[in-house]
């Protein structure tokens, strides 16, 4: 009886690897967007004929990762408070803002290498997103 049940056993951890495998390379696709004569939006992995269609992706994984540029107004940063009032950008300073909140609660920051693989940034690359992720907020708000 020891044997049968170490039988059945033996192939799951098998399975269970296939299966997240298959699922995986099926979640990253292309799929193709159409409205039909009654307006209703429909979804498919194959386009269907003799009809206008979008055609789309699917994404996974993170975003890429964010550079921080500050704002220069047409004449450069100097000049008067004044000026340097109309280059800060409302909508910046929120998305600056919150960049910084996301760098200050994040202690593992994953992001795209080059290669198109994911990596870990080290300690000292934290710091310096830190650093710029507050100039941009200094900038823009």
């Amino acid at each position: 009886m020891p044997a049968l049940n170490r039988s059945i056993l033996t192939p799951l951890p098998l399975v269970a690897l296939v299966f997240t495998l298959i699922t995986n390379v099926a979640s990253a696709e292309d799929y193709y967007k159409w409205i039909d004569d009654k307006g209703v939006t429909h979804y498919s992995e194959k386009a269907p004929k003799n009809t206008a269609t979008v055609k789309g992706s699917t994404q996974t994984g993170h975003s890429a990762p964010i550079t921080y540029n500050a704002v220069k107004t047409e004449k450069g940063l100097q000049g008067s408070a004044d000026k340097s009032q109309e280059s800060k950008d409302p909508a910046r300073c929120e998305t600056a803002k919150s960049n910084l909140e996301s760098i200050r609660k994040s202690s593992r920051i994953k992001v795209k290498g080059e290669n198109g693989e994911f990596r870990y940034l080290s300690q000292d690359e934290i710091a310096k997103r830190k650093k710029e992720a507050t100039k941009a907020v200094k900038n823009n708000c």
